[in-house]
């Protein structure tokens, strides 16, 4: 918030630069699984799924902000979640048709989250 206040800097690189800026002082391909499993549960998140979107990702409770999620102990649980958010393409309004995967598929121990769904 420092080095850019009005947040106009977009720091998400092309795959050769992913070293150049850093979040949490860990480079973004680090950080970068983690923010888009936290954007996939709260794209269509209700209640309280909302207030504490780190309950779906892992259940368990021992993650409860970003900097938890950093932790190297959850290195291969993100590199394993192969959803990303994406759009298709760029829209005038919100049309859901262009917003890419709509439920987050979060896999933690072998277990599929996906009925956690059923929240939003």
């Amino acid at each position: 918030m420092q080095a850019d206040p009005h947040q106009i800097n977009n720091i998400y690189p092309p795959p050769q630069s992913s070293s150049m800026h850093t979040i949490l002082g860990l480079p973004l391909s680090k950080v970068l699984p983690r923010l888009d499993a936290l954007l996939m549960v709260t794209k269509l998140c209700k209640g309280q799924t909302c207030i504490n979107p780190w309950s779906v990702i892992h259940p368990d409770g021992h993650v409860k902000t970003l900097g938890d999620a950093v932790d190297e102990k959850f290195d291969a649980f993100y590199e394993s979640v192969g959803q990303r958010v994406s759009f298709k393409k760029c829209e005038l309004g919100y049309i859901l048709e262009s917003e890419g995967p709509q439920k987050p598929i979060i896999f933690e121990a072998g277990v599929d989250h996906r009925s956690c769904a059923a929240e939003f």
